[in-house]
């Protein structure tokens, strides 16, 4: 993924609606002066429902609004925006019905700028954002190139404030800087600096967004330069903190990267209204004596009146104890000096427990040092006993640490405490007996009765047993009892059903179909033997567990009551393997997918062509977008492994019925390099249809979980078919070798012949003679060659041909080898 600069982007799109308001005002007809107009209270009720995303709320103040008789135009566009980020606001929205409201606010000519440029922006962040379609994996530029235009759009729009202008100009750069355009993204920025008339609050945002730029690009100077403009402009005694602090911490970072803390100290106390900034800078490098000195100093007071500053004293030698790692310290700050404290005000206690608990939940780095955590949580324990929150961290921490006898004692605790559930106590008791235990068959026996006996008879249930015994298995590993954990997890293995293995046939047939409108058609698929059905909900299965206690009823696996599931046949000819879906989907649903509206789960899909071999992973969206990812790679190219590449060694294809949607996935045999398949040769498959919250064919418990992949097993494969196959790799091979030939190509071969650049002498004894050696088969490689030169030729060459790049690779190392360490 290619390293980007970002623009901070900050600030509402607009701040309301007040010129369309006045507007209203000043066209209302005189005679009905006396009647106070409506339509103001219904715009702000519809503004304030759509920044709730209450949809009903926006949709009845819409209604209403609509059936005032002074609504202008202006105000009907701003309602119909306002409706429109409502309805997206929703989850799985109907962006269709969304764009329609944006496009009538759109089409009012009276529409101002501040609602045209809420949607343009609103369009563009989205198609950003559509940049990362993989969520993070996959990166493409479409979406930013989009985002651009509109952007751009936006910024031409006639009559826009200084402050707009300057706002389209980040947004223009900050998609500029996406496609690496530092140069052109500057050049955009420094126009809006150079704009007239501006006001020193526009003149900031202009100057600073450039600065920022410049500083992403690593030209400091520039920045630094353009930041001290705008300080040295500013009344630093009237500029509100945010900004100047802003400023002062970026110059005064400059300084300190360039000449040192000190001086970055010395140039801020030349500054006014610094010392807080100083102050954090001596904490941030924990320069904590004086701050020691000075809670000290506070706790030292008695004036009621400053209670809360004792508090306060107490959490900071609290944030300084933890900053040090002193436990010693911070348990003398809660439990000594702050015993004083706890007279004087009696939430005292509870305000500085939650202060314990915030900081050992929210200190990332507390997680690196559990002694620290665990005696910040007891310490919220001694001044609030039977906090249940709390108790339940002690007793995670202590798990973490393996103080399994305190983690004993916890749980008991929490046992007796009014607040726990009838969940939490068949767990931890079932721990108990793994921490007490000493024979496996033992601590089952006394889980099952502890499961039978629940408060709570939802928890009576096979499933709720194996999700025990496997809690209390883990607990056992955990305390080094490796064969009573072992045992445990047995006993829960008896529970499992040993699912077999889904298979399906790929038969090689001649008169294969050649595109998914004949695949449809053809006869193959209407047997039902011969199709695949992805009838296994996505995660861990009911299914999975099997009925071993018969005291243990009232379970019951009922039958899916969702959509018909999605089914697959797989065909191979002399081309490749042909695997086609087959999605029953409601006609309303197909009608919107043809419209190129909605959406229709995406494909996961795991193949492994043979049980030895590194599998692929594939990523294809359904339609509409039906788009087609490179896969995941579980190995780089090498002479027995090719990653998969969209629309070159395999492809996806779609078609929408009226009733149904189809995939046709296609995979070259070029793929398959660990050799062609025999009758009874086995691939390993597992897809998942992201469709009703996903469907497998394996039973996928997750994802790239190889245990689950089913069998594609190959059928027909008679000499003349796989002579067939052969016929048809040869010309990709010889493709291959000639590609590899001219360096003008990419190619590895000729450049040894370059006296300079290359080795003629490794040209001359080792290339020359494979040159002329593969030269000839490849030169062998004719449309009218017999089934005996087809097979001979492959036997003896397919391999080395398509594979030139890594044969040539080992040839030079086993040059070098030789070369280097011969003996003289």
């Amino acid at each position: 993924m290619k390293h980007t600069i970002m623009l901070f982007l900050a600030g509402a799109l607009f701040a309301g609606f007040t010129a369309e308001l006045d507007a209203q005002k000043k066209t209302a007809p005189a005679k009905a002066a006396e009647v106070k107009s409506q339509t103001p209270a219904i715009m702000k009720k519809l503004n304030d429902a759509a920044n709730r995303k209450n949809l009903a709320g926006a949709q009845a103040a819409f209604d209403e609004l609509m059936k005032q008789s002074d609504v202008t135009p202006a105000q009907k566009a701003a309602a119909h925006y306002n409706l429109g980020r409502t309805m997206q606001a929703q989850k799985n929205a109907n962006m269709a019905a969304v764009e329609a409201e944006y496009d009538k606010a759109l089409a009012i000519p009276e529409v101002s700028n501040d609602v045209k440029l809420a949607i343009i922006y609103n369009r563009a962040d989205r198609a950003f954002r559509s940049n990362f379609p993989g969520g993070g994996i996959v990166y493409t530029e479409d979406g930013i190139l989009k985002a651009l235009a509109l952007n751009q759009e936006a910024a031409k729009l006639p009559g826009l404030t200084n402050m707009q202008k300057i706002n389209a100009s980040k947004r223009v750069a900050n998609c500029l800087l996406e496609l690496m355009k530092v140069e052109e993204a500057c050049a955009e920025l420094e126009r809006a600096v150079k704009l007239p008339n501006l006001t020193w609050d526009e003149m900031y945002e202009a100057k600073v967004n450039l600065a920022n730029v410049y500083k992403r690009a690593l030209e400091y100077d520039k920045a630094d330069k353009l930041y001290r403009e705008v300080l040295d402009s500013a009344d630093k005694e009237k500029l509100h903190v945010h900004k100047l602090n802003f400023l002062y911490n970026t110059i005064a970072g400059r300084i300190a990267a360039t000449q040192g803390e000190a001086a970055a100290r010395a140039w801020l106390k030349s500054q006014p209204r610094t010392e807080n900034l100083i102050r954090n800078r001596e904490y941030s490098a924990k320069e904590f004596d004086k701050f020691i000195k000075e809670h000290e100093a506070t706790l030292k007071g008695t004036d009621p009146k400053k209670v809360r500053d004792r508090i306060g004293a107490i959490n900071g030698l609290i944030s300084i104890a933890i900053e040090k790692g002193d436990i010693a310290m911070m348990q003398d700050a809660v439990l000594k000096k702050g015993a004083s404290v706890y007279k004087e005000d009696a939430n005292a206690q509870k305000q500085i427990a939650r202060r314990l608990r915030g900081a050992s939940v929210g200190r990332h780095y507390m997680a690196g040092n559990l002694p620290m955590k665990l005696a910040t949580i007891k310490l919220a324990l001694t001044l609030e006993p039977g906090d249940m929150k709390t108790l339940e961290e002690q007793l995670r921490v202590e798990n973490l640490m393996r103080k399994h006898a305190d983690a004993k004692a916890t749980m008991e605790t929490i046992l007796k405490h009014e607040k726990a559930s009838a969940s939490q106590k068949l767990y931890y008791q079932a721990h108990i007996a793994a921490i007490d235990g000493k024979d496996a068959k033992a601590v089952a026996n006394k889980i099952k009765a502890l499961v039978k006996n629940a408060a709570d008879e939802k928890l009576r249930t096979d499933k709720e047993l194996a999700n025990v015994l496997l809690q209390a298995a883990r607990t056992a590993h955990s305390m080094g009892k490796d064969a009573m954990a072992r045992g445990i997890w047995e006993i829960r293995s008896e529970m499992l059903v040993n699912r077999p293995k889904p298979t399906l046939k790929v038969p090689f047939l001649k008169d294969a179909p050649q595109d998914i409108t004949e695949f449809i058609a053809h006869p193959y698929i209407k047997d039902p033997k011969n199709l695949g059905v992805l009838d296994f909900k996505y995660g861990d299965n009911l299914e999975f567990l099997l009925l071993t206690d018969s005291a243990i009823t009232g379970r019951t696996i009922t039958e899916s009551t969702a959509a018909e599931p999605t089914k697959f046949a797989a065909i191979c000819d002399h081309q490749g393997v042909k695997i086609l879906f087959i999605m029953p989907c409601a006609p309303e649903r197909a009608a919107q997918l043809k419209k190129g509206y909605g959406g229709y789960g995406g494909f996961e899909m795991y193949l492994a062509m043979g049980f030895d071999q590194p599998y692929h992973c594939m990523l294809i969206d359904g339609p509409p977008r039906t788009k087609v990812w490179d896969d995941f790679n579980t190995q780089y190219n090498n002479k027995d492994f090719r990653v998969l590449k969209a629309y070159d060694n395999y492809r996806s294809s779609f078609k929408i019925t009226d009733n149904c949607v189809y995939m046709l996935l296609e995979l070259d045999w070029t793929l398959a390099l660990n050799g062609i398949p025999t009758d009874g040769f086995i691939w390993e498959f597992e897809p998942i249809h992201w469709e009703n919250r996903g469907r497998s064919w394996g039973g996928s418990v997750s994802v790239h979980n190889r245990s689950t992949f089913g069998h594609l097993i190959f059928a027909n494969m008679t000499p003349e078919n796989r002579t067939a196959i052969k016929r048809s790799l040869l010309p990709k091979a010889k493709a291959a070798w000639n590609t590899e030939m001219s360096s003008r190509t990419g190619g590895v071969v000729e450049h040894w012949q370059d006296p300079e650049l290359g080795d003629v002498q490794f040209d001359k004894e080792v290339i020359a003679p494979f040159r002329a050696k593969y030269g000839a088969y490849a030169a062998a490689i004719k449309a009218n060659m017999t089934d005996e030169e087809v097979n001979r030729i492959y036997d003896e060459a397919y391999d080395v041909l398509i594979n030139t790049k890594f044969y040539v690779q080992q040839l030079r190392v086993d040059y070098l080898d030789k070369l280097l360490t011969e003996e003289e």
